[in-house]
């Protein structure tokens, strides 16, 4: 490993399997046999879980930015990633289907929100990235709220505490989806856990690691 560097690496994505993704496909080469919809992918390990029985995890960092991608109609493709600050952000104007398009009307910047989560599944905890998007955000805010009041209960970091991310179905007037169900899950137990939690977030903090939006996977940012 001598020539590696952080660029070498990819952190895992956890995301939730929908209708449509290529995993459930048996004509696609990324069909995983026995995946279902509501399952949850582990996208480096290509690991499957029960979205009902769902998955544990540590919360250890946090960030939100805006992702941009080429509209389905022009392609799609991811497009370049902007800090909430950055004054492009303020220059969109909403289109028919309600998405937030830059000035040249094929571009959309989808806002992201990216948890960095150690996984505790398994017999190794493991650091993996968490984007959530598009009508889950309303999750991402109810989590990040109910980590600030253990927070302040305790003084803690918050992967003194885990989580039990499973999924649920849920529906508006433009379709139907799986989406997160986020439930506290009480303090960590095993001192591996509580090792790992730390190591990962120095790991954030130094730039040994990074947190990168999933360039792969529009994940219904539309």
């Amino acid at each position: 490993m001598e020539g590696a560097d952080r660029d070498s690496f990819a952190l895992p994505f956890l995301q939730i399997l929908q209708k449509m993704s290529p995993q459930l496909d048996r004509n696609d080469a990324k069909y995983i046999k026995g995946a279902k919809e509501g399952d949850i992918l582990n996208t480096a390990s290509l690991e499957v879980y029960d979205g009902e029985e769902g998955i544990l995890v540590a919360p250890v960092n946090f960030k939100r930015s805006f992702v941009a991608w080429t509209i389905r109609e022009k392609g799609g493709g991811f497009k370049g990633e902007y800090q909430p600050s950055d004054p492009i952000v303020m220059t969109t104007t909403k289109d028919t289907k309600n998405r937030d398009l830059l000035p040249d009307n094929q571009t959309h910047l989808s806002d992201t929100r990216l948890h960095a989560v150690v996984l505790l599944q398994g017999d190794v905890p493991a650091p993996a990235l968490i984007s959530i998007n598009s009508t889950q955000i309303k999750k991402s805010k109810r989590w990040m709220s109910a980590m600030q009041e253990v927070q302040a209960r305790d003084n803690l970091p918050t992967f003194a505490h885990c989580y039990k991310m499973t999924t649920v179905p849920e529906s508006n007037d433009k379709g139907s989806w799986m989406g997160w169900n986020i439930q506290p899950e009480g303090p960590l137990a095993e001192q591996e856990h509580v090792d790992a939690a730390v190591a990962f977030y120095r790991a954030l903090q130094s730039g040994s690691m990074k947190m990168k939006a999933d360039t792969t996977d529009h994940q219904a940012g539309e």
